[in-house]
């Protein structure tokens, strides 16, 4: 998952609201309950949008999260 610094969300390489991302999750999840999930943000991500995107990954009980930085 990618975030930038509009805070616009990009799930393999396709951009996603913060609602399609859930559900996106939410069946990959499904399919693999240890799902992994790399969550990277621009250099000037604002940081409510990751935020949110964090907070969707708790909501889903995603508990392997990577934080990528450059």
């Amino acid at each position: 998952i990618e975030v930038d610094a509009s805070s616009h969300i990009t799930l393999d390489g396709a951009t996603e609201t913060l609602a399609e991302l859930k559900a996106k999750l939410a069946a990959l999840r499904a399919d693999n309950p240890d799902l992994p999930v790399v969550v990277k943000g621009s250099d000037e991500v604002e940081f409510q949008g990751m935020v949110a995107v964090l907070d969707t990954l708790q909501q889903l009980d995603i508990t392997k999260v990577g934080l990528a930085t450059q």
